[in-house]
C-alpha cells in the first residue's frame, strides 16, 4: 500500500479489533510503499523505498502466497510497466 492509505488505515484497524476483518489487517503483512514515511509502526508493517521495483520483485519471489494490493496507483503503474518489459 502508499503512505495515505497506511496512513489511514493504521490509524482506523487497531482502534478496531472488536470488529471481525481487524484480526486480518492487524495480523496479516503489510508492505508499505513510501519515499517520505520514516516509519512504518503498524503491527507487521514493512516500509520500502529506493528501488521499489527491484524490491517488490524480491517479495514476489519468495515463499508466502499472493501479494494483494491496496492503493498506490503510482506503485501498480511502475509495477505494470516493469512487468511488461521483463515479462512478469
Amino acid at each position: 500500500m502508499g503512505r495515505v492509505l497506511y496512513d489511514e488505515w493504521a490509524a482506523y484497524w487497531p482502534e478496531h479489533a472488536d470488529q471481525p476483518f481487524a484480526d486480518v489487517m492487524n495480523s496479516i503483512k503489510k508492505y508499505v510503499v513510501s519515499n517520505s514515511l520514516q516509519v512504518a509502526e503498524w503491527q507487521n508493517s514493512e516500509l520500502i523505498s529506493g528501488d521499489v521495483a527491484q524490491k517488490l520483485t524480491d517479495i514476489k519471489a519468495q515463499d508466502g502466497g499472493d501479494i494483494a494490493m491496496s492503493g498506490s496507483p503510482t506503485t501498480v503503474r511502475c509495477r505494470l510497466r516493469r512487468d511488461s518489459r521483463v515479462g512478469g
